[in-house]
């Protein structure tokens, strides 16, 4: 998953494969965890 900004807050980015499995819809909420030790930064 990709953060990114979105105005003044982030937003996570899914990635094609897991919208087609789970069909989230706008309006709709999701849970993640998130863990520093996993976090990769790229570029």
């Amino acid at each position: 998953m990709k953060i990114a900004n979105w105005g003044d807050s982030l937003a996570v980015c899914l990635a094609a494969s897991v919208v087609e499995a789970l069909e989230p819809k706008e309006g709709d909420f999701a849970q993640t965890h998130l863990r520093k030790d996993l976090v990769k930064r790229y570029g």
